[in-house]
């Protein structure tokens, strides 16, 4: 089952999938083709922790079986943490995930204001008004 079906994210699952192996110049010559990267910026007090953490841990695993590489980073309690967490992630992301509520987004979408990257949404908050 794709991280679509799972976490109603459908337009990570073309984004995201990749072979892990592509067939190179000569016959029978495979080359390795390196895993896409994922940053998921997760607001840790977004939310129902219980919830919450169940819903993270299944979008975790979903990339995982997609072929990516995840790499999360807790935004802390100091105002503008996911802003910077954002702003300073590596170039090699294919995807900067929100994971909280309409802050957590709006403080991405921030952070990364004026740059080609891709971010999308995990709304793990209590009301979602946006998200």
């Amino acid at each position: 089952m794709g991280i679509g079906e799972r976490s109603g994210i459908p337009h990570l699952t073309p984004a995201l999938s990749a072979p892990q192996w592509t067939m190179a110049g000569g016959e029978g010559e495979a080359e390795r083709v390196q895993r896409r990267r994922v940053l998921i910026i997760v607001n840790p007090a977004a939310g129902r922790a219980r919830s919450s953490r169940r819903r993270l841990d299944r979008v975790v695993a979903a990339l995982d079986r997609l072929g990516c590489t995840v790499v999360l980073r807790r935004a802390g309690p100091a105002s503008g943490d996911a802003e910077r967490l954002a702003r300073e992630a590596e170039a090699d992301f294919a995807v900067i995930v929100a994971a909280g509520g309409d802050g957590t987004l709006n403080a991405v979408v921030n952070g990364i204001a004026g740059t080609p990257r891709t971010v999308a949404l995990l709304p793990l908050g209590t009301v979602n008004v946006l998200a």
